[in-house]
């Protein structure tokens, strides 16, 4: 609805704006509770602000468009309403700028109804017209006369008579339309004709919902009767019906109501053979039906964007509204997926260099459908959290040039082994594997993971016996290796005799993980000593006391003398069919898996 004011008559609700020139979307979000039914009034009056009062913009609720707003002069007062039942308990309006003109707001109001009224199959309810109709004054009014602070304009027709009564008029039903409205009415001027009503100047496709309220506000003689029935299009949709005497009662359509094949909307009062006097209509409200037909992006992802937005302090431009839709407004750095029929959820966050600080937040675990997760080049700072290897969906998680410490967990590097997912954490100075970290634990120096290019190579004596294997480890890869004479300090091993050495415990085609050697060595716990080419550990291996040796980064290119110490320790001892294959096993384990190595 549009309000010509002058200047002098401007309410309070209008003598202030605030506009918007920065950004596409901006949104007013307001906590509520889900299910509740508001009336949504927001206000529109330029007043002279700027030089610019010809302005154009378009109002949403969450991600429908409510109604375009287009303002010609400085005194026009565009109003719009809107009753909505809450399907969430967050309800967001935005503006959003279309053109060059900037939007800006007057007011934005929520009123409280009752959930038992103007109730709809489907969609909100836009105000078409409220009338008070054979209004005596030609003014309308709102809270104070209106418990519900519904906005009323007086509506009369020149076939139309007023009459009206000075006997109040009980209005307590759940609509409680005011009582002004309801001690004035209209009757049609010729008491044998119908009342009607049309509706024109609107689309054929839009659907309407109709509430009017009746109450008798003549006293009637003993042999009168006020009795009609309801048409619209010529077709019955109630009566007959007998108003009370000054009681009101709301008769209103069970469902939308659609224009006829000519395109005519008509509601007709037509008395019955029965009734003595004509038909009469008190108040009356006509509403457009708004489908809604967006769906929001699911409740918990919101909400866990949202706490995202909040802690981290991200404070992207067009980080306004619903994060997925409409698609034109989607938040940058964000992808979602968009299918008939269900709640769009995301499926991609980029936050890279967005200055973020601070550890990875848990609540990022609350998007269930989240494939991708770009945190780098921030200032991000903790450990890689457990969470992220148990998000089932997840497929690159890129966190590198942050200043992450501590271990990967095990579970998240096994998942990049196997090629479920991929990891990126380069630049991160403090985070290392746990073997690693367990090091730097115990030695003030830090202990560095070799660089790609090193081949991850791992050797187990296990009494006189000798085992290798292959721990994968993206991007940077630890060798780990047993010297049984492993410097001063070592707590000796109970060695079989060279002389009768025997097969490995562990065969040749058998691979262990990374994630193996973390449990052999229950995650590094115990150091037995430190020698030429690194630390070593106490482990358990098929239930026999292990050591193993983990090269650093300063003895990791000196490989080569790493595998000769080891054939001297075996020495002449070992045949050498048996030496060759076993230094050819950890050649061939790295040659085979160097491609998907970490």
């Amino acid at each position: 609805m549009n309000v010509i004011l002058k200047p002098n008559t401007f309410t309070s609700s209008t003598r202030n704006l605030r506009s918007f020139p920065q950004g596409i979307r901006n949104c007013y979000t307001l906590n509520l509770t889900i299910g509740d039914e508001y009336l949504i009034r927001a206000n529109f009056l330029h007043g002279g602000y700027d030089d610019k009062p010809s302005t154009q913009f378009e109002l949403y609720l969450g991600p429908n468009l409510w109604s375009t707003v287009t303002t010609t002069n400085e005194t026009e007062a565009s109003i719009f309403e809107m009753i909505h039942i809450l399907t969430t308990d967050r309800l967001q309006i935005c503006l959003v700028k279309t053109g060059n003109a900037t939007p800006f707001i007057s007011a934005l109001e929520l009123r409280k109804l009752m959930n038992t009224t103007y109730l709809t199959r489907q969609g909100s309810l836009q105000t078409f017209i409220r009338a008070d109709v054979g209004a005596t004054v030609n003014q309308g009014y709102r809270y104070g006369i209106d418990v519900f602070d519904r906005v009323w304009t007086p509506y009369n027709f020149g076939n139309w008579s007023q009459i009206s009564t000075n006997q109040s008029v009980n209005i307590n039903n759940d609509y409680q339309p005011p009582e002004i409205a309801m001690v004035t009415a209209s009757v049609p001027t010729d008491p044998d004709a119908a009342m009607n009503i049309s509706l024109v100047g609107v689309e054929r496709t839009v659907q309407f919902y109709v509430f009017m309220h009746f109450a008798e506000i003549q006293e009637l003689k003993s042999n009168d009767t006020r009795e009609f029935n309801i048409m619209y299009n010529n077709k019955h949709i109630y009566g007959p019906f007998r108003p009370l005497n000054f009681t009101t009662s709301s008769v209103f359509t069970p469902t939308e109501v659609v224009a006829d094949a000519n395109g005519q909307y008509i509601f007709s009062l037509q008395r019955t053979g029965n009734s003595t006097l004509p038909p009469l209509l008190n108040a009356m409200e006509i509403y457009s039906v708004n489908l809604l037909p967006q769906q929001e992006t699911d409740r918990k992802e919101v909400d866990a964007m949202m706490n995202i937005k909040s802690a981290y302090g991200v404070n992207k431009i067009d980080w306004e509204g619903d994060p997925c839709v409409p698609l034109d407004y989607k938040w940058s750095g964000v992808n979602c997926t968009y299918v008939d029929n269900e709640t769009p959820k995301i499926i991609s966050l980029d936050l890279s260099t967005s200055g973020l600080t601070g550890e990875i937040l848990e609540f990022i675990s609350d998007l269930t459908s989240l494939e991708v997760l770009d945190l780098s080049n921030n200032s991000l700072t903790g450990s890689v959290p457990e969470f992220l290897a148990n998000m089932e969906t997840l497929k690159l998680i890129n966190l590198s040039g942050n200043e992450l410490n501590g271990s990967i967990p095990a579970t998240l590097l096994d998942k990049e082994r196997r090629g479920s997912i991929t990891l990126s954490i380069e630049g991160n100075t403090g985070l290392c594997s746990s073997a690693s970290c367990a090091t730097t634990k115990k030695k003030k120096k830090n202990t560095v993971i070799a660089p790609v290019a090193a081949s991850l190579v791992s050797v187990f004596l296990i009494g006189a016996g000798i085992v290798t294997f292959l721990i994968l480890k993206r991007k940077k890869r630890t060798k780990l290796g047993l010297n049984p004479n492993s410097g001063t300090g070592t707590t000796p091993l109970h060695s079989r005799s060279h002389h009768g050495f025997e097969p490995p415990v562990i065969a040749k085609n058998r691979k262990l993980t990374y994630i193996d050697v973390v449990k052999i060595t229950n995650n590094f716990e115990r150091v037995l000593g430190r020698g030429g080419f690194g630390v070593v550990y106490y482990g358990v291996l098929n239930n026999e006391p292990v050591a193993v040796k983990m090269l650093t980064e300063s003895t990791a290119l000196g490989y080569k003398q790493f595998k000769a110490e080891m054939a001297r320790n075996m020495g002449s001892r070992m045949t050498d069919s048996t030496n060759d294959s076993s230094i050819e096993l950890s050649m061939n384990f790295t040659t085979e898996l160097n491609p998907g190595a970490r």
